[in-house]
């Protein structure tokens, strides 16, 4: 379950970053696989 505290986004009570957020959806959905693989290279690249 991902939850929020003070805008981080944390898995099970670890702190994770949007690229695991974005593979955990990809792998969660994969009918849209590619949508999430994408916008998670955009996100490395942003950094």
């Amino acid at each position: 379950m991902i939850e929020y505290k003070g805008g981080k986004e944390y898995w099970n009570g670890r702190k994770c970053d949007s690229n695991f957020v974005f593979r955990t959806l990809a792998d969660m959905f994969p009918q849209d696989y590619e949508l999430y693989i994408k916008e998670s290279k955009e996100y490395k690249k942003s950094i």
